[in-house]
């Protein structure tokens, strides 16, 4: 015989007020620190990139664009895949050395992103430093970028026809030219890096000790690479001087095709590539609360799964073991579907039949002669009851003439009852 248990809820009601109640927080949590807070990953560094905010550094440009309504975006990861139409690529001082054997694959991911790219701004590297003993987001000293690192970054573009020269002039010394739509601002430069002229290489704005800001065509793609020869133009140390912040801003600004554009600033060349993956995403703002809320409700799941929590189920009344259970059911089942009067009229003539039966009556007797019959014994047995007024409002009910709920039934029943047994046992 199979044993069931009592089925209950999955969760009690202050269970389920309090899930929704911490998924409700979480989630509110959730939208408002994906508005209020910057989920970019902040990165130590004092190089030439956009975390940098020692003096060769360029965070002073990233904040410069964003002041100016325009959208700057970080790539670490495929920069190139980051652009729509309209946005422009910039490769600051891409970190590439000559006698680095393990620059193989960093060289093989610049020259697939600058071939993918069509509208890209590169920078030459020009300096250098060391980090600061004291300070760890300065640097203690600052050096030229070898010329041998710089040819081998030009080699890396598909720029071969590219030559540098090193003046020690300063720009203030120097008559700058521009073409047609260029802005006319001067460059404030203490010692000036350019590019010689040659064939492939369009000037923007040059002088003539060299080009400061030409058109390129590369070997990696049809589309020209603008280059920029100087980056002391945009870095920390020089971007506030004289004209310069407004003379990067509008050459970027002419570059992108619309206002809306983004300048997606490639810091793979730097050494910071994250390649991304789901699991890093959940594990960090402002997705962890929500990767928090998901682990809560699977631990409660598991926690009401797992039948040894808790204390233990108690049987239920309507499926307890033995035949108690069907009796009250099918008695169930028949009062749902309007049937009290005919069972009640059933149970109490098989009762007297019964009773009649045990006490030796007539077997030929019809409901009537029964009753009479039936009452006559119970004078001789000295058993008070008034059978016939039973027998009549049992036949009303069953007839409909009466209504009467399954209390007064049960009532009428265990009156029959108590009186069969009464005859039978002459108590």
């Amino acid at each position: 015989m199979s044993h069931t248990t009592q089925e209950r809820p999955l969760f009690s009601r202050r269970a389920i007020w309090f899930i929704f109640g911490f998924g409700g927080l979480t989630l509110v949590l959730t939208v408002l620190l994906m508005v209020f807070t910057d989920a970019r990953e902040e990165v130590k560094s004092i190089d030439t990139d956009t975390y940098s905010m020692s003096a060769i550094g360029h965070v002073a440009l990233h904040n410069v664009l964003e002041k100016h309504d325009i959208k700057v975006v970080r790539g670490r990861y495929r920069s190139h895949e980051l652009m729509w139409k309209g946005d422009l690529l910039m490769v600051a001082e891409p970190h590439l050395m000559a006698d680095d054997e393990s620059n193989t694959l960093l060289v093989k991911k610049y020259r697939e992103m600058l071939a993918s790219s069509s509208n890209t701004m590169l920078v030459l590297p020009k300096r250098d430093g060391l980090r600061d003993r004291y300070d760890e987001d300065w640097i203690g000293a600052s050096f030229m970028v070898h010329e041998s690192d710089l040819r081998y970054v030009l080699l890396a573009s598909g720029m071969d026809q590219v030559t540098v020269s090193r003046t020690y002039k300063d720009a203030s010394d120097i008559q700058w030219s521009y073409a047609a739509d260029m802005p006319q601002m001067a460059p404030t430069l203490k010692g000036t890096q350019l590019i010689l002229p040659a064939e492939g290489v369009e000037p923007l704005i040059w002088s003539p000790y060299g080009i400061l800001f030409a058109r390129v065509k590369s070997d990696l793609s049809s589309r020209p690479v603008y280059v920029l020869s100087d980056p002391d133009v945009l870095a920390n140390h020089g971007l506030h001087q004289g004209e310069n912040s407004a003379l990067m801003l509008a050459l970027i600004q002419s570059r992108l095709a619309s206002n809306s554009g983004d300048v997606v600033i490639d810091e793979v060349v730097h050494g910071h590539e994250k390649i991304p993956t789901f699991e890093q995403r959940l594990m960090r703002f402002p997705l962890l609360p929500m990767t928090v809320q998901f682990l809560v409700l699977i631990l409660f799941l598991f926690w009401r799964l797992f039948l040894r929590f808790g204390p233990p189920l108690r049987y239920s009344r309507e499926r307890a073991p033995g035949k108690a259970f069907m009796v009250q059911h099918t008695a169930s089942l028949l009062n749902q579907g309007g049937h009290i009067g005919y069972t009640l009229e059933r149970y109490v003539w098989m009762v007297l039949q019964d009773t009649a039966a045990t006490l030796n009556a007539p077997s030929t007797m019809n409901q009537a002669e029964l009753v009479s019959w039936l009452e006559s014994m119970a004078k001789t047995r000295h058993v008070k009851f008034n059978l016939r007024q039973v027998v009549t409002q049992v036949h009303s009910i069953s007839d409909g003439l009466e209504r009467v709920n399954q209390a007064k039934a049960l009532e009428i029943a265990m009156k029959v009852n108590r009186f069969s047994k009464d005859m039978i046992d002459e108590s």
